[in-house]
């Protein structure tokens, strides 16, 4: 979904400033000068009269109360002085937020006027349906406050991480076209990244959209299940933040439930993805109740199987233990996208992302008369055999690279031809080996040629 930016006027703020000083004036029992107010509202209704304008009100079918609103809620936060002077006139306030009293009273409205604007801050109304405004409590003079996707898309202000307490914000996203994997799959990866755009016009079809995007990729370990999640959210152009279960689960009861639904809410004010990695271990199945743990145990997964399913986000759920995933979330799931070991088409193109250009150092610093490795007959003899993933032939590559570092540090060149073969071999086999298992030659392919008798 493309994120819609408003260019928000600086007399906006001017504005807001002018009415604050005007309610001065009133409140000493003088009578102010309505010149400069109703020259500013003149100015700000021409900056107003945009595409830009227009787009974002038709999006979110806000009123001129609405704006009015949404207006004094974000101008501190634009501008923080006005934060100060909102405090001066809210005894005892230290948010430095506008009660929806306080604008009433900054713009004079009538008595059937307040009424009005009161009523644009119900559950059902635009400003808190669609997470513009958040109205912590149901007080009138309890503070407005704008959400991360009000700021984003009137200040541009960019996510810092901490919005969504439990999550934290991944950076740095790959594309989809970085990813490896069958066609197909990527292209059902596009066709998810784009639901979120087009939820509304599901809603125009009478077509009841009770959650947001719910996927669950699975398959075996290191098959690119989470690359593939943070691709999708940059496809969908969405910010992603990746759940950190250490940050919500509690040993005290009701904790984890309350730390579930921070973290949802504030997801709910902003456009973004949240990805549940290891998903099996939050989403598993609930037991029999043989004591008080069960029966808590099974509470919290009851209560997070809700709150998805209110969640109007898109989730991503990546998980190589299927089914030890609780029925009641796959019937919430709308998709479920299998990941499989590559191809050895999948595992040439994978080496050659990742081995980067060791073998092209490795060539430049030889001698002339020494035999060049050939990086393209390494590449398509290495597909064959080991017949690894997508993270084990990364692993192996980032420890040959190291392996190489350490040596062309010391020596500053390379000893042999067979220096890089040799240390691809350590390199794999210390992949294969890491169950404990004794290697199989025909696991290690041309490689085992280049160990030596200790190492195999």
């Amino acid at each position: 979904m493309s994120q819609l930016t408003v260019v928000v006027s600086e007399k906006e703020w001017e504005r807001v400033k002018a009415y604050i000083d005007c309610a001065e004036i009133k409140r000493k029992e003088e009578k102010p000068s309505l010149t400069l107010i109703k020259q500013l509202d003149d100015e700000v209704n021409a900056t107003r009269n945009t595409d830009e304008w227009n787009q974002f009100v038709n999006k979110y079918d806000l009123q001129i109360a609405d704006v009015d609103i949404l207006i004094f809620a974000i101008a501190p936060v634009a501008s923080p002085i006005i934060g100060w002077l909102y405090r001066e006139h809210q005894a005892g306030d230290i948010s430095g937020q506008p009660g929806i009293d306080l604008i009433c009273e900054l713009l004079s409205l009538k008595s059937s006027e307040v009424t009005a604007y009161r009523n644009r801050l119900t559950r059902t109304a635009p400003l808190i349906k669609h997470g513009l405004i958040v109205l912590e409590h149901a007080m009138p003079f309890a503070p407005l406050r704008p959400t991360q996707r009000a700021r984003s898309q009137l200040l541009g202000l960019v996510p810092d991480g901490t919005e969504i307490p439990g999550a934290t914000l991944v950076e740095s996203l790959p594309s989809l076209e970085e990813v490896i994997c069958p066609q197909i799959l990527k292209e059902q990866l596009q066709q998810i990244a784009s639901w979120p755009s087009h939820d509304s016009q599901l809603v125009n079809w009478d077509i009841r959209v009770e959650h947001g995007p719910v996927a669950l990729l699975s398959g075996p370990s290191g098959t690119g299940k989470t690359l593939a999640a943070t691709a999708l959210a940059k496809e969908a152009k969405l910010t992603l933040y990746r759940v950190d279960l250490g940050l919500l689960v509690s040993k005290y009861v009701g904790e984890t439930e309350k730390n579930l639904n921070a973290m949802f809410d504030r997801a709910a004010e902003m456009d973004c993805v949240l990805l549940f990695d290891e998903a099996d271990s939050l989403f598993g199945k609930r037991g029999q109740v043989k004591d008080a743990k069960d029966r808590y145990a099974n509470m919290e997964v009851g209560h997070l199987l809700s709150r998805l399913e209110r969640h109007r986000g898109m989730c991503l759920l990546t998980s190589n233990l299927r089914e030890q995933i609780d029925p009641a979330f796959l019937r919430r799931i709308d998709v479920v996208l299998h990941f499989n070991l590559p191809t050895e088409e999948e595992r040439r193109l994978l080496w050659q992302k990742y081995m980067g250009s060791m073998v092209d150092y490795v060539n430049t610093i030889r001698k002339d008369d020494e035999k060049l490795t050939d990086h393209e007959e390494l590449i398509n003899n290495l597909a064959i055999a080991p017949r690894f993933t997508g993270a084990q032939i990364a692993n192996a590559c980032r420890y040959t690279g190291r392996l190489l570092a350490v040596e062309s540090t010391q020596n500053n060149k390379v000893q042999s031809q067979n220096t890089l073969l040799n240390k691809i071999a350590l390199s794999v086999h210390n992949e294969l080996n890491k169950d404990g298992t004794e290697t199989l030659r025909s696991s290690l392919g041309f490689l085992w040629e280049h160990l030596n008798g200790v190492q195999r």
